[in-house]
């Protein structure tokens, strides 16, 4: 059977289930950590750059990653302990996520492995430019990175639904 779309011809079918459950849990993690900080640091509808400060997080992970950390400093005592794990982990798993959602795979079939070939360093404090890797993506090197991908989201849930609860108290 011909694959449906032109990528399935040389990524499998298992491998691109695998990037996509990963990418969208990566966008989820982005997604609560940035509701996190809004629910704790709202913004007046009337305050423009605020409200424009915030919004901007949304697009911009490491920024996020910082505007956390800063929060951190003045985080509710409840929060501390899991948003300081949270960081580290995100942060630790950045360079994976960056490879993977900008990276794209080819399959060497000499070896019979799968490549990550192309990216865009996407560092703001340096120049774009352009990497090529070497190093094999195996399917247990997603599963291991989807795992801990899966536990930062359920973390990070939780930090949420804390803030929450406390607001309707």
């Amino acid at each position: 059977m011909q694959p449906r779309y032109h990528v399935q011809k040389f990524v499998r079918d298992d491998v691109l289930f695998r990037i996509g459950l990963y990418v969208q849990t990566c966008a989820h993690i982005e997604h609560t950590a940035w509701l996190y900080l809004y629910l704790v640091d709202p913004a007046h509808p009337n305050d423009k750059p605020k409200t424009k400060k915030i919004m901007d997080l949304r697009l911009n992970t490491p920024r996020l990653v910082e505007a956390l950390e800063k929060h951190l400093k003045k985080a509710d005592p409840e929060d501390s302990k899991l948003l300081d794990l949270l960081i580290r982990e995100i942060k630790l798993g950045l360079p994976f996520r960056n490879k993977l959602i900008h990276g794209a795979l080819r399959f060497d079939y000499e070896t019979a492995e799968y490549f990550l070939f192309s990216h865009w360093k996407a560092d703001p404090t340096e120049p774009h430019e352009y990497e090529s890797y070497k190093c094999p993506v195996s399917v247990e090197w997603l599963d291991e990175a989807l795992t801990a991908a899966d536990s930062i989201l359920v973390q990070t849930r939780e930090l949420h639904h804390m803030a929450q609860r406390r607001l309707r108290q």
